[in-house]
């Protein structure tokens, strides 16, 4: 009888400590998502600026039809687009738990 209350109070420790961390965990990632969220919303808005001023930079007479700028605002506009699809997976998961917390 003892044995199994002692195996029973080891299996609860052990229970308890995991749930603990798993929390701990958990409320870790969660942090960590919401930084990253923040910051890329700033890093879309720094590359539309970058890319705004490249185009304004091509549109310079000096500049007009310059091959390599052309090849950059491509790239600039390839990139924004890269990063707004990030933004949205982002905010999908922001929603899903937003939704999650208020039920």
């Amino acid at each position: 009888m003892t044995s199994v209350v002692v195996i029973l109070s080891i299996a609860l420790l052990v229970s308890i400590s995991l749930n603990i961390f798993m929390f701990w965990y958990g409320r870790a990632i969660l942090e960590d998502f919401y930084y990253m969220s923040d910051n890329l919303g700033s890093l879309i808005e720094q590359i539309i600026l970058f890319s705004e001023h490249l185009r304004s930079v091509h549109e310079l007479e000096m500049f007009y039809g310059d091959e390599i700028l052309g090849g950059l605002i491509r790239h600039s506009k390839d990139l924004v687009e890269t990063v707004q699809d990030f933004v949205e997976i982002v905010e999908l998961f922001e929603a899903d738990e937003e939704t999650d917390v208020n039920e």
